[in-house]
């Protein structure tokens, strides 16, 4: 196959700023002078990252196997991985313990935020964090479509089950930090982003209240038991209420039982 196909980013290279580009065959750095170093995929033996954000690649160079650090100038980990890899040169384990590692992160991060909110210390998630679980939730999607070729925003609660069972539970690990758990946090804190007649918790492709989200995490034990106090269900009666609870759906109607199995 020829090297027709490229994509580049600004990344740190030996402590120096460089641009990365990634071909079919080649991991190829490039300094300011246009001179031009790489490795070849075929030679690649291992992927991992470090505690540092940046991106290990252990490479084969006649009998010595040697390694260089990449560190992307934006953006993060995910998405430098996401930029090099493919499945032929980059264990798929390497993807999934980095989708693993942000979903822990965000998932310890928001649930101490709402504990925090439903005990009477409302905590504020401005627009700064929420961007920022925004794009994590992202790049977890983008980790399950690059191993299913499925798109997580595009498939609809009621598909999960004819997928398989690594999907399902990956998918709602990306639900649950983006948008239930901000969602959460919101009305319990009784701060709210949402404008006149916006929906509340019946999102755009699935249909879904807040207390069927729940019932939906407890089966895939992305929650071991109930979030949603007594008064906090009451906040979000309240809440769809004041801004709207229509439901909507994109594509197909779902069946009248869809959501009977969880």
């Amino acid at each position: 196959m020829n090297q027709t196909m490229s994509k580049s980013a600004k990344v740190l290279f030996g402590g120096t700023e460089v641009t990365l580009h990634v071909t079919d065959k080649s991991i190829l750095f490039e300094n300011d002078k246009g001179e031009i170093t790489g490795i070849e995929k075929s030679a690649i033996r291992m992927i991992k990252t470090n505690s540092d954000g940046a991106v290990v690649v252990a490479y084969a160079s006649g009998p010595e196997v040697k390694s260089v650090s990449i560190k992307p100038i934006q953006g993060d980990a995910t998405s430098l991985l996401l930029l090099l890899g493919d499945k032929e040169h980059i264990p798929l384990a390497v993807f999934d313990e980095e989708l693993e590692k942000t979903y822990q992160y965000w998932k310890n991060r928001l649930e101490d935020e709402l504990k925090q909110s439903i005990e009477g210390k409302p905590y504020r998630l401005e627009r700064e964090e929420l961007d920022q679980v925004a794009r994590a939730s992202e790049k977890m999607g983008d980790i399950l479509k690059q191993k299913f070729r499925k798109d997580v925003w595009m498939t609809n609660v009621w598909e999960l089950r004819n997928l398989p069972e690594e999907y399902q539970i990956g998918w709602a690990k990306v639900w649950y930090i983006f948008p239930f758990l901000p969602k959460i946090i919101w009305i319990a804190s009784g701060w709210s982003p949402y404008q006149e007649n916006e929906p509340v918790f019946d999102d755009i492709y699935n249909g879904m209240r807040a207390d069927e989200w729940e019932r939906l995490f407890l089966y895939y034990g992305i929650i071991d038991k109930p979030i949603l106090t007594e008064e906090l269900k009451e906040k979000i009666r309240k809440a769809e209420e004041l801004y709207g609870a229509e439901i909507q759906t994109i594509g197909e109607n779902p069946p009248p039982d869809y959501k009977s199995w969880f």
